[in-house]
Order: C-alpha cells, then sequence, then structure tokens
C-alpha cells in the first residue's frame, strides 16, 4: 500500500510543482488532470490506478482490484475492522509526511481542502470500498 500511494504522489507532486502561482483549488486540478493522463497504472499484484478525479472537494483515487490475482474478496474490506486499518494507515502515512511526495500531497489537499478518497472496485466480483482521509486528518 506505501508503495502505491509513494507512486501516486510522486507523479502528484510533480503537477503541483508546476503550478506554484495557482490558486490552491487550481494546483490541486492540475495536479489531478496530470495524475489522471497517466492511468491505468499497474502497480503489480493484481492492482491497477484505473483513475484519480476531482469531485466536491474530494481527490478520488480508483482502484481495480484482480480478486483472484491477490486471492482475497473486496468484500472483506468492507469490515470495519479493516477499514479502520487501512484508514489508520493511510493517516499516519500522510501525517507522518517521511516522503517528500506524501508532504507535498498532504500540503496541497489541507490548503485546498481536499479529502482523499481511496475506491477500490473488486474485479470481478464488483464489490466497492472506499476509504476517506478528511483534509484535517492529515
Amino acid at each position: 500500500m506505501k508503495k502505491l500511494a509513494v507512486l501516486f504522489l510522486s507523479i502528484v507532486s510533480v503537477a503541483a510543482m508546476m503550478t506554484s502561482c495557482l490558486t490552491p483549488e487550481q494546483k490541486m486540478q492540475k495536479s489531478i488532470e496530470a495524475a489522471n493522463k497517466e492511468c491505468p497504472m499497474d502497480l503489480g499484484g493484481g492492482l491497477t490506478m484505473a483513475s484519480v478525479t476531482g469531485e466536491d472537494n474530494n481527490l478520488i483515487s480508483t482502484f481495480e482490484v484482480n480478486e483472484e490475482t491477490m486471492g482475497i474478496s473486496v468484500k472483506l474490506w468492507n469490515m470495519p475492522e479493516v477499514k479502520d486499518a487501512m484508514k489508520k494507515s493511510m493517516v499516519e502515512l500522510y501525517k507522518n509526511g517521511s516522503n517528500k511526495d506524501v508532504a507535498e500531497l498532504s500540503k496541497m489537499c489541507k490548503e485546498a481542502n481536499y479529502n482523499l478518497v481511496f475506491r477500490f472496485e473488486g474485479k470481478p466480483s464488483g464489490e466497492v470500498v472506499e476509504i476517506t482521509v478528511n483534509a484535517d486528518e492529515l
């Protein structure tokens, strides 16, 4: 999960650096557009970043999960304890900011008041799990 986040963040932070004279909202939109142009992106192990979009102050990263390759149903990720553990891990990654790309995205989200939404879509089940990290949790 960390490797996935770092790869995504690298794309977003490069785009952000190229848009330094824009408002936080404009910078976020440009970064989202740049990241989405890289999709779909095979992340290995049955995980593909399908798209990156911005809707209603949410940066939504959609991932397709090949359940057969991963050997697990996305439906299990909807269990409260699993979902909570995944969110906790993501919040810690963004709060830590030890990676410059993570720190840059966290800063951008705070400035633009954007939440991070990680949407996992199971293939072939069609099950969907969303984990939201609010801007004030970053």
